[in-house]
């Protein structure tokens, strides 16, 4: 089980274009933990064109810019998300 947790999250595991917004996400999500920030940004980017009426990309997204200290990015991504 542990060895099937290390092939999905690592950093090669995500080198293919999502199926859904989910599957986006959660591939930005593993980007993330692995600081790999502009695939991250990639995947959360691909969610929000996916689904964008949904809250939770944006907020991903956010969260990645204010990470890498982008924070006008950051706060522009908060506010969209709080107006949906």
């Amino acid at each position: 089980m542990f060895f099937i947790f290390l092939i999905s999250t690592a950093p090669w595991a995500y080198a293919y274009e999502p199926r859904d917004a989910k599957e986006a996400l959660r591939l930005g999500d593993n980007a993330f933990y692995f600081k790999e920030y502009d695939k991250a940004e990639e995947y959360y980017e691909w969610a929000v064109e996916e689904e964008p009426k949904e809250v939770e990309p944006l907020v991903k997204l956010a969260q990645l810019y204010y990470a890498k200290s982008e924070y006008q990015k950051a706060g522009e991504k908060f506010k969209a998300a709080s107006v949906l």
